[in-house]
């Protein structure tokens, strides 16, 4: 591991001139238990879910996907036709459709909701964090429904000194790394991680890595909003009675409306419900442009690299973060030395991409070009590798409900063995690019994710899974073969003793009439044992019973021996 270089300063000390911070945060589409559709199709419940979505804020893009961004907001002919023409043909039809295509018939769906202007922030300012409130713009807030049943909500929030407030005396924040940092750390969580403090449960405790308050405006202009803090209370007994985690109000408000896991609904049963992936930190894409990019510390890169907050120090033991740089930087166009360029930093959890001010903005590469690819390509590149994270996730929940349901059906195994394949052969993408920078980091995107083990790990699974539901198909056909077999046992003896008394034989003098006492007796042990093997052959209980009674051999012999027995002796006394 590099040691800090001199020259380097405290985050305090670093201005940022743009900052930028995308949220991605996935869910699963999930039916109601008892619903009687519990395993329908992604497709179905994407369906369902947009059906929901109808009279809402939300509104869908029918037409020009390829154009997600809003109108005005750097959403020209020409960005969006660079943005296209990154991705390899196959992927392009994915990410923004054909021009034919129905929306029901998509592979993803884009909704958009343009109502909500800015978040006001209000940080604790504890455990070394910088207190302050802020108002971050919003300009973008997408909802993508993929059909595979998955959901990502998309949120792209931009510091403007304009709009931000430092807590002290109300003038413009000069906005540092420290305070980004700070700013990333906490945005980046939809509800509390942990609460601190000594109070009893049912009083306030102040949450850890979590804003004090989040409030969305709908007006920027207006000032800045403080929404009380949300009691620890609540959050400990959703979790407590529902056995799910609750977004923080805040981010509910968002979804305007759609039922969510555990939360009661409005409805007397939607027919969907959305589910969190993950833990509380939503996926982050982080584009910053600090005035001397050479000053940033090694510690605070590897700060950066992880979405920590600021502080003094190394964050990790060195022995941890030996050979970091491999894993988690990509350096193409950076110059440690000379402190300049573009660094690209990745976790399982963020991409950063941070730049510096070379001189006049007219000239400034980062600004004019680097931004919109971070905010178009590699958002793209992010979408798609967090979209394939959730897609196994869920997929991965779905065989283990199939496994541990009772009674299995083996049509569920195989449907989600088809949905497997389905994601194999359509949105496992290896390669998405032909330019070499958006594959290397796609790829070290996926490696951070570890992407590839886990799809590795499911198909295994689902292999796995259809073997043992094969095997156990096998012997339910081989028990019943066995059950037939008994009865067709059972009803030889009982044609060949009817053979026998259906013959002349005995019809030789007017004398020999057949006892009516013994035939009677015959007829009915015979009825009666041939009704007893027959409720044996289909009954499971009656065969657990004498199978855990040491008796099953002498229950297949006993009837047959029976009736042949009554049989022998009538003939014998006749």
């Amino acid at each position: 591991m590099t040691e800090t270089p001199r020259g380097t300063r405290h985050s305090g000390d670093i201005e940022v001139g743009l900052y930028r911070q995308i949220l991605l945060i996935p869910f699963a589409v999930e039916t109601a238990a008892g619903s009687g559709n519990r395993l329908a199709s992604g497709r179905d419940r994407i369906d369902a879910l947009a059906r929901l979505l109808a009279g809402s804020p939300w509104k869908e893009i029918t037409a020009d996907r390829w154009r997600h961004l809003p109108a005005g907001d750097g959403d020209g002919l020409a960005e969006s036709y660079a943005e296209f023409v990154y991705f390899e043909p196959y992927v392009q039809r994915y990410l923004f459709g054909t021009i034919d295509e129905k929306p029901e018939d998509a592979p993803i769906r884009l909704w958009r909701r343009t109502d909500l202007q800015a978040l006001d922030v209000v940080l604790p300012g504890n455990l070394g964090s910088a207190p302050g409130r802020y108002r971050l713009r919003v300009d973008r807030m997408n909802l993508y429904l993929f059909d595979t049943g998955n959901v990502m909500l998309v949120v792209e929030l931009a510091h403007d000194e304009s709009l931000a407030c430092d807590i002290a005396d109300g003038s413009p924040d000069p906005s540092t790394l420290a305070r980004i940092m700070a700013l990333t750390e906490h945005v980046r969580r939809v509800f509390p991680p942990a609460f601190v403090g000594e109070a009893a449960q049912g009083a306030d405790r102040p949450a850890l890595f979590f804003p004090t308050s989040l409030h969305w405006a709908t007006d920027a202009t207006a000032p800045l909003h403080e929404s009380p803090p949300v009691p620890a209370a609540s959050f400990l007994d959703f979790v407590k009675e529902c056995r799910a985690a609750r977004l923080h109000p805040a981010w509910r408000d968002v979804l305007a409306g759609l039922p969510i896991e555990g939360e009661p609904s409005s409805d007397d049963r939607p027919p969907v419900h959305l589910s969190l992936l993950g833990d509380d930190r939503a996926f982050s894409m982080t584009i910053m442009q600090v005035d001397d990019i050479g000053a940033v510390s090694e510690p605070d890169w590897v700060r950066i690299a992880m979405c920590d907050g600021p502080g003094v120090g190394w964050p990790y033991s060195r022995a941890f973060l030996d050979g970091w740089e491999r894993r988690q930087t990509y350096d193409r166009h950076f110059d440690a030395a000379a402190g300049s360029g573009t660094r690209y930093l990745l976790s399982g959890y963020s991409f950063a991409m941070v730049g510096s001010t070379p001189g006049p903005e007219e000239t400034d590469l980062f600004r004019n070009v680097f931004v919109g690819h971070g905010r178009r390509h590699y958002f793209q590149l992010a979408l798609i590798a967090y979209f394939q994270k959730a897609a196994l996730v869920t997929l991965s929940e779905r065989l283990s409900d199939a496994m541990s349901a009772r009674p299995r059906a083996p049509e569920v195994v195989e449907a989600i063995e088809q949905d497997i394949l389905q994601f194999s052969t359509r949105y496992w993408f290896e390669t998405l690019s032909a330019q070499v920078q958006a594959q290397e980091l796609f790829d070290l995107l996926r490696e951070n994710l570890r992407l590839r083990p886990l799809y590795d790990q499911i198909r295994r699974e689902a292999r796995q899974a259809g073997v043992s539901e094969a095997a156990r198909e096998q012997r339910r056909l081989a028990h019943n073969q066995n059950r037939l077999n008994l009865i067709a046992g059972v009803g030889l003896p009982l044609t060949i003793i009817s053979g026998i008394l259906g013959m002349n034989v005995f019809s030789a003098g007017d004398n020999l009439q057949w006892p009516l006492t013994w035939l009677t007796i015959f007829l009915i042990v015979g009825a009666v044992g041939s009704l007893f093997v027959a409720l044996y052959g289909w009954s499971d209980s009656l065969e657990r019973r004498f199978a855990e009674s040491g008796n099953l051999t002498w229950a297949y012999l006993s009837v047959p021996v029976v009736i042949l027995a009554i049989g022998t002796i009538g003939l014998w006394l006749k």
